[in-house]
């Protein structure tokens, strides 16, 4: 393809797949790839966590996240979020199948247990409680009312089923 593309774009490829065919193109040409679902989002997000932590005071190190999703976009958010401070021991992962990426879990692939918790397992709900940071890269409605409400008094929620919150 190259030299007569510029860059390329993958779009809607799941995960893990994603990871592997942006690999394999980077490997053999020296154009730009990027996969938009997960560069994409991680940096738009990135830029708004950044923003919140300034508006909130927040040192990025110090933050606890909860992510409810474990496919690309969310993998790639948090990677770029550990690139810019957050600490991989504050970040609360939980996946479609089994809640909490936790070390009781024998259902994980190589990717998502890279982000496995220790100590208690939990549910989303109790994941929640004190958290400083929403991060919703999953299936729409899971965030509740309630849920919010348990949260850090000061948060910075992203719901990228287009939701926004910033409560004082």
């Amino acid at each position: 393809m190259e030299p007569t593309f510029g860059g390329i774009n993958l779009e809607d490829i799941k995960a893990p797949e994603c990871f592997y065919i942006e690999k394999k193109l980077r490997e053999l040409m020296k154009i730009p790839v990027m996969h938009d679902d997960q560069h994409g989002t991680a940096i738009i997000s990135a830029a708004a966590l950044l923003n919140a932590c300034e508006i909130q005071k927040k040192k990025l190190d110090k933050a606890r996240f909860v992510v409810n999703g474990a496919g690309a976009a969310a993998i790639a958010c948090i990677k770029l979020y550990e690139s810019l401070g957050a600490k991989r021991e504050n970040i609360f992962v939980f996946d479609s199948k089994g809640g909490l990426i936790h070390e009781s879990r024998t259902d994980l692939d190589e990717l998502k247990k890279e982000f496995i918790q220790k100590g208690k397992n939990m549910t989303l709900t109790e994941g929640l409680k004190d958290a400083d940071i929403f991060i919703g890269l999953s299936k729409g409605n899971t965030l509740t009312q309630d849920m919010v409400k348990g949260m850090a008094k000061h948060i910075m929620n992203w719901d990228f089923h287009f939701a926004w919150s910033l409560r004082r």
